[in-house]
Parts: structure tokens; C-alpha cells; sequence
């Protein structure tokens, strides 16, 4: 998903998806919308296709380069609990935490070289995702772990789909000329969560260190006992990689169906 916006108004969005049979954009460019077939290679290389439709169409000059890119950051850890300029330091702890939650890192990435390539004279800021949460009292970030060990190794609950409260907000204020006091949001996708919202800030959420925890999702467990997968990481005899892939990708709606997470097809 892509958007271009001049002086805070949205100008143009792009929507690349992998539909069942095929590869498709969807294009909303002011009030126009239309939705096009693409094939393989321009579904891969999505933002030189983006760069070259937005050329072709007038909404970016042949030498006009966006001033900003702004990228949706969903990485557990302290660190990404703010929206920051992407340096080498923030390269690097992205790596870092890629380890611990490689489905949404990796592919972020991979898209910030292409960034780098494409658009070498953009300044590239990483927009958090769980900055929205950093209003949540203790009660609903810790664990019941040792606190010593939580503080090392930063395991909070951090929360995601901040950036989607965030517009439900703006969109709630621009409707009613305000917000309620209290809301509760439900994001709905192939990732889901419920958040509860008091006064405008985050009060709890259902994701928690990773967006694991919580509602079963599209490919994702969703709230499990701990010892139900140490149980079957035993008699699975997965690793801790394989057991998370299992667990993030094979699971959830994926799992219980025996077919699908797609919600569409299902």
C-alpha cells in the first residue's frame, strides 16, 4: 500500500494484492478509482511501477521526488516504541529485531533498499506502530515475569494497529466534532486486534511483545497457553524458528479451516 500526500491532503493511493488467480492495483487518484490487472514482475517490483504510473499520470514531475517517505514500522522493543529518522542505527536495530518478528521486518527491509535505490534524495522516517500504545498503564503492559528480566530484555506488551486507532480517531473527530470518551476499536484483517480507547489515548489492547497475542488471525495463533506450545515444539520437534513460523503462518484461521486465513475465500 502506497499514498502520496501534498500539504497533509492525500493525492493518490496505490493497493498492490495477490488475489486468488492473479495480480491486481487498486488506484484512487481524487475522486477517480479504477482497479487494474498487473502481472508478477510489476506485483515484485511495485514501487518502480508506482514511480513510473505517477510520472505518467502528471502527479510527480520527470525530476520531482517526494520531500518525505514515511514507512509503517511493526517491530517490538522500546526502541520502536517512536516515530524516528531511518538511519544506520535504525537499520540496525530493525535487523535486530527481525530476529524476534521476521513476518512484518523483512519485507520492511527489503523495501528500504529499494527506497534507498529509487529514491536515493527522500529523507526516510520509520512511523511506528505501537507508538499509539505508549499511553498504556503498567497493569496492561507487563507480564507476570520477573521485572529484572523484563526491564534486560525490553518484553512489554507494545501493541499494534496504533496507526489505525489513530485514523479511526480522526475520522470519528472530523464525523462528530469530537470522540466519545470511551471506544473500543476492532481492526479487522488478515491481522486483528481490539483496543480500548479512554479519553483519546490507548487504554489496552489485545496484541501484546509481538502481534501474536490476542484475536486468531488470518495465519496467526492468537492467544495459546505457553504450555501448549512448549508441549508440541516437543512432539513437533521444531526448532524455535520453525515453531514460530508455525505458529505466525500455518495457524489461526489457516489452521482451524485446514484451507485458508484468506477471509474471502473461507
Amino acid at each position: 500500500k502506497y499514498a502520496v500526500y501534498e500539504n497533509g491532503e492525500e493525492k493518490f493511493s496505490a493497493h498492490f494484492e495477490h488475489e486468488i488467480g492473479g495480480y491486481l492495483i487498486h488506484l484512487t487518484h481524487g475522486e477517480n478509482n479504477e482497479t487494474l490487472p498487473i502481472n508478477e514482475s510489476d506485483f515484485t517490483d511495485s514501487l518502480n511501477f508506482l514511480i513510473r504510473h505517477l510520472v505518467e499520470e502528471h502527479i510527480f514531475g520527470e525530476d520531482s521526488v517526494p520531500e518525505s517517505v514515511g514507512i509503517r514500522i511493526v517491530a517490538p522493543g522500546e526502541y520502536f516504541t517512536v516515530h524516528r529518522s531511518i538511519d544506520a542505527e535504525f537499520i540496525k536495530h530493525l535487523e535486530s529485531a527481525a530476529l524476534i518478528s521476521p513476518l512484518h521486518i523483512k519485507p520492511v527491509l527489503q523495501e528500504l533498499k529499494k527506497l534507498k535505490k529509487v529514491l536515493p534524495d527522500s529523507r526516510l522516517f520509520g512511523i511506528s506502530d505501537s507508538a499509539y500504545h505508549a499511553s498504556m498503564k503498567d497493569e496492561a503492559r507487563v507480564y507476570g515475569i520477573p521485572r529484572d528480566v523484563a526491564k534486560e530484555y525490553g518484553v512489554y506488551r507494545y501493541g499494534y494497529h496504533g496507526l489505525s486507532a489513530e485514523s479511526v480517531l480522526w475520522k470519528l473527530s472530523r464525523m462528530q466534532g469530537g470522540i466519545p470518551k470511551r471506544i473500543i476499536i476492532c481492526h479487522i484483517g488478515s491481522g486483528v486486534s481490539i483496543m480500548a480507547l479512554k479519553n483519546g489515548k490507548s487504554a489496552d489492547t489485545s496484541m501484546g511483545f509481538t502481534p501474536f497475542e490476542g484475536i486468531p488471525m488470518g495465519g496467526r495463533v492468537g492467544d495459546i497457553d505457553p504450555g501448549a506450545v512448549l508441549y508440541l515444539s516437543k512432539l513437533l520437534r521444531k526448532s524455535s524458528d520453525k515453531m514460530r513460523e508455525f505458529l505466525e503462518t500455518e495457524s489461526g484461521l489457516k489452521g482451524i479451516s485446514g484451507t485458508t486465513g484468506d477471509i474471502r475465500e473461507l
